[in-house]
């Protein structure tokens, strides 16, 4: 219970999940991951702000929804996603497959790891924020994939965090 006269900080979120299938490959890491494989990947995008809305939403869940799950359903899901450097990208591009292309369809990451779709759907999740809401004080707080049950890569907004420090 705050003590009168103590400020205390509320934080909202909301969570918006969509899952798809597609395959990739990182043919420069040894092991498994340089095959061609599957995941049904789950991605997790989380909205945070200090405060609701007259509705009392953070954010146009619809707007930002459809908009996110429009961009998945066209250009992720069932496809094969390749970094702009494998060999296998103009073999697939031109037998018509499906493909997302790292480093080309996204210039921000080479390679589609984890961590780059996680980057990547961070740099789209702020245009459908922008296009949702127009609340300056609602961010994209981070961007969680899972690639297994087990295994998950989490991009978070470098604004929301304190500073770090590495030492080694």
């Amino acid at each position: 219970m705050p003590v009168r006269g103590e400020r205390t900080t509320r934080v909202f979120t909301t969570v918006f999940t969509r899952q798809f299938c597609a395959s990739h490959q990182v043919p420069y890491l040894p092991g498994e991951l340089a095959q061609l494989h599957g995941h049904t990947w789950r991605v997790s995008l989380t909205v945070a702000g200090p405060s609701l809305d007259a509705h009392g939403l953070l954010v146009d869940e619809a707007a930002f929804a459809a908009s996110m799950g429009g961009f998945i359903s066209t250009r992720l899901d069932h496809s094969t996603m390749v970094g702009a450097g494998d060999p296998f990208t103009p073999i697939l591009d031109a037998h018509g497959k499906k493909l997302f292309v790292f480093g080309s369809d996204y210039d921000g990451a080479a390679w589609p790891t984890s961590q780059a779709l996680a980057l990547m759907l961070a740099h789209h999740g702020h245009g459908w924020l922008a296009a949702a809401s127009d609340r300056k004080d609602v961010l994209l707080a981070s961007v969680t994939v899972h690639t297994t049950e087990d295994v998950t890569a989490t991009w978070h907004n470098p604004t929301l965090l304190p500073a770090l420090t590495f030492t080694r």
